[in-house]
């Protein structure tokens, strides 16, 4: 699989995916990780299941080839990487994941 490209705002670990408690500890998720975890995920149902074949034979079925249809793949593949990216949203960030660093920003992000 050819190498993603990463946007900027994913880089900066400020931004969080996934936030949780466990016996009153706050656990955060960064967009970074989360977003290569599930591409990870997505990497070993390839290599147990099979899923990649399976998604490049549905590709095939309706009519892309050779060089379209690496690119149709691969589109596929950055819908799994990028799943969470509107997750950037500093009103998401501060409100939902209750992230401090997005407290000043809160207001650049409309409802």
């Amino acid at each position: 699989m050819k190498k993603l490209i990463t946007p900027g705002q994913m880089q900066d670990e400020r931004y969080l995916a996934h936030t949780k408690h466990i016996n009153g500890v706050k656990l955060t998720e960064t967009l970074l990780a989360h977003a290569r975890l599930t591409l990870y995920y997505y990497e070993r149902y390839c290599a147990v299941k099979g899923i990649g074949k399976i998604v490049e034979e549905l590709i095939a079925v309706y009519g892309f080839q050779g060089e379209e249809a690496e690119r149709v793949y691969l589109l596929f593949v950055y819908a799994i990487y990028l799943h969470d990216f509107g997750k950037i949203n500093p009103r998401y960030q501060y409100d939902v994941l209750k992230n401090s660093a997005f407290r000043g920003m809160r207001g650049e992000a409309r409802k």
